[in-house]
């Protein structure tokens, strides 16, 4: 029963973080959208840079899970 719970943990992780770096780069398409060419890209993101907090718990959640995903199970809950 124990296993079936930490995979179901870790493909729930997985999905939460996968749907966080979705939406970065969501946030990252539409803070450029408006510009013309790489140039303007270039200086809407320094002038203005998008908030990277949705990736970075994105890939934090990623590295969680694949912490989670490769601890062994002991022998006792088998």
């Amino acid at each position: 029963m124990q296993l079936k719970n930490k995979k179901m943990n870790v493909i729930a992780l997985l999905i939460l973080s996968l749907i966080l770096c979705a939406i970065q780069v969501g946030i990252w398409a539409r803070s450029t959208a408006h510009a013309r060419s790489e140039t303007d890209k270039a200086n809407i993101e320094g002038q203005h840079p998008p908030s990277e907090i949705a990736g970075v718990a994105g890939i934090f959640l990623l590295i969680t899970t694949g912490v989670i995903a490769s601890i062994p199970q002991s022998r006792e809950h088998e």
